[in-house]
């Protein structure tokens, strides 16, 4: 963004922070940063056809400001999403930051939060927008390297209303964690329901590419499940937020929250709030908590158990027994020393061999259980 910025002049740079500039006769494809974006990559195939390559081409649109030209800029005036048990979620039983963002839309109706707002029927052209500019890099890929393993993804979705809420924030609604990833490279014309994650495609890259995956990526790689789409990588994927933006006082401020999301069961733990948890079969659309319900303990507890386990796995800067002993988890109570482990990172492959601090000596093991402190002994 800094380089696109630097190529406008001090004029175009103020235009290019306005949504209205959409709508100004002057504005062309040619003046975005999708377009731009795009005409770097199609620089960038063109001089490593031959060559073996990584492209990663990555778009700030459709992000407001949302600009895009015509047709795009008006296709989807008067649109309006179909109705859904979301947009009638009142948030009685959700966490109070919930109800928080939702601001005024609380008490909006669910026509009034589905029908497309001008601001939001521009950030819909502008998806239409990015699409065909993805589309002219993906031809071009076509051409050069029709047997490429392809990845299309996003960061995160935006709630358009739903619960009663806009944009994103700290939750794991699936309108925000469900986003799209298609994969082009492995068996055509499937559909994966088993979860899967962002921090799975550094690996699947690296595994694709033939590069020994380090033991610091926390996720795994999925090339197998490309490849063959009866494998099961990831039975349960995890989700975390801590903070929006460290220069940003506004947007909820400190959330602190970590998920786990399976087929069927959703936990969200918000740890200075209440706390979630769906059944997605029978609740697709996440309204009804079950937080509570001590009929879904098993599922919920397994899940929870799972999540604990992953933060301390990841070494999560944030573990604690307060993540743990959650009001209604009646079996955990806080306690001092926590899990009582020492974790330090095994990643020789990048680093030096770390010590251990009781001894002072290389560690001999990673994941260790905390020594009582060493008494000392007075010389003679």
């Amino acid at each position: 963004m800094k380089t696109y910025l630097e190529e406008l002049s001090d004029e175009d740079r103020l235009k290019s922070r306005l949504s209205e500039s959409a709508y100004e006769p002057w504005m062309t494809a040619e003046f975005t940063y999708a377009h731009r974006c795009s005409d770097r990559a199609l620089k960038f195939l063109k001089e490593n056809k031959d060559k073996s390559f990584f492209l990663a081409v990555s778009y700030d649109e459709p992000h407001g400001p949302c600009l895009c030209p015509a047709p795009y800029n008006t296709m989807y005036e008067g649109f309006q999403f179909d109705d859904n048990p979301a947009y009638s979620d009142d948030l009685h039983d959700k966490p109070l930051m919930q109800r928080l963002w939702a601001g005024d839309k609380l008490h909006q109706t669910s026509e009034q939060l589905r029908k497309a707002s001008k601001n939001l029927a521009l950030y819909l052209g502008c998806n239409s927008f990015v699409d065909a500019e993805i589309g002219r890099v993906i031809d071009r890929v076509n051409e050069i390297a029709p047997d490429a393993l392809v990845i299309f993804t996003s960061d995160h979705g935006d709630m358009m209303g739903a619960h009663h809420l806009g944009g994103k924030d700290a939750s794991a609604y699936k309108e925000v964690a469900n986003i799209p990833l298609i994969i082009r490279g492995g068996e055509k014309g499937k559909v994966v329901k088993a979860p899967s994650s962002h921090i799975d495609m550094v690996p699947t890259i690296m595994d694709y590419m033939g590069i020994p995956l380090p033991k610091i990526l926390e996720g795994r790689s999925i090339l197998p499940q490309i490849y063959d789409t009866k494998k099961i990588i990831n039975k349960t994927v995890f989700l975390e937020f801590t903070r929006y933006e460290v220069d940003h006082d506004g947007f909820g401020g400190l959330q602190m929250m970590r998920a786990a999301v399976g087929r069927r069961y959703k936990l969200v733990i918000n740890l200075l709030d209440t706390d979630e948890f769906y059944d997605m079969e029978k609740d697709p659309y996440e309204v009804t908590n079950l937080i509570n319900n001590e009929d879904y303990a098993a599922e919920r507890n397994k899940l929870h158990d799972e999540l604990l386990d992953t933060m301390n796995r990841t070494r999560d800067l944030y573990r604690g027994y307060q993540w743990a002993a959650r009001p209604w988890r009646k079996d955990k109570q806080p306690v001092w020393e926590n899990d009582g482990y020492t974790r330090q990172r095994g990643n020789e492959e990048y680093e030096p061999r770390q010590m251990d601090y009781n001894t002072g000596l290389p560690m001999t093991e990673a994941v260790r259980k905390k020594e009582p402190p060493r008494k000392k002994v007075r010389g003679k």
